[in-house]
């Protein structure tokens, strides 16, 4: 027979037991979930070293590309902020963004190694040079914004000799100016201000992505204008889009890509609704979309 104090002593430490099992399971449980995590994605010795040295990534935000890439209140949002987070949650990642700044200063930071990732970016050529995409993941297809009245304008053909707003820095406007000399390009500095320069027939088109369009024209009445159709560019340049990564970083990009490839395709219907289901309302909009 054990001592009174004994049995004192083993019923305190089995009440402090019973109380602390619950949340010893939990951690358990949380542990091998993050392993499991970690391993989901079929890492090398090699990726899951360079991991273990940079625990933390650099992700650049766009302060205005909705819904795919913005911030509100200065919390990062969109289609492909959620995507990077879960990427980085299966890699084991830690990921800090950099916000509140435009296109062309996030990409001056990017080029001065202040910033590992780039979640939503078009490649082109030039890009080539300094930076490394992944796979590509979504194909939002561009279009023309052009005046309701306009019943002459629905490709891009129909443009030489006009005046077409587009955005400063992006891919898109340089494609054009490249491609297509006969038109005038009009720069921009957001979607909105594309939008209205149409509206006010200070350009007679605008050209940007079905999904941005359709996000910014419901959040700000813009009166007078319609998408016109589809501008399909000549060339190699498309609507695909990747994430991009420093030019000889390669092990982050085919982390990054194995994450990509990992994701289920219920796990790409729920980005899609959560962020896109909105903005891309009506079914001929909705065909033009592909999920990759």
């Amino acid at each position: 027979m054990l001592p009174d104090f004994t049995v004192s002593m083993l019923r305190v430490y089995s009440c402090r037991f019973i109380k602390l099992f619950p949340l010893l399971v939990s951690f358990l449980l949380s542990s091998e979930s993050l392993a499991l995590d970690g391993n989901r994605i079929g890492l090398t010795d090699d990726e899951r070293s360079w991991v273990a040295e940079h625990p933390t990534v650099v992700v650049a935000n766009y302060a205005g590309w909705a819904p795919f890439d913005y911030s509100e209140n200065g919390e990062p949002q969109g289609y492909a902020i959620d995507l990077v987070r879960m990427l980085g949650s299966r890699a084991g990642l830690e990921v800090e963004f950099l916000t509140e700044f435009n296109w062309l200063e996030l990409m001056e930071k990017f080029k001065a190694g202040q910033i590992d990732i780039l979640p939503s970016i078009y490649l082109t050529e030039e890009r080539q040079a300094f930076i490394s995409f992944t796979r590509r993941y979504f194909s939002p297809p561009f279009v023309i914004v052009a005046r309701s009245d306009n019943a002459d304008i629905s490709e891009l053909s129909d443009l030489s000799g006009k005046r077409v707003a587009s955005i400063v820095g992006y891919a898109n406007t340089q494609a054009l100016q490249n491609n297509y000399p006969d038109i005038e390009v009009i720069p921009v500095a957001n979607t909105l201000d594309g939008l209205k320069a149409v509206s006010q027939g200070a350009a007679d088109a605008f050209i940007e992505g079905i999904g941005v369009v359709s996000y910014t024209l419901r959040k700000h009445s813009t009166p007078n204008i319609k998408v016109a159709g589809d501008a399909v560019f000549k060339g190699s340049f498309s609507a695909d889009l990747y994430m991009g990564v420093a030019k000889d970083n390669i092990i982050l990009r085919n982390i990054l890509d194995k994450g990509l490839a990992s994701l289920s395709r219920a796990e790409k219907h729920t980005l899609r609704q959560r962020w896109l289901s909105a903005a891309l309302d009506g079914e001929a909009t909705k065909d033009q979309e592909k999920i990759k």
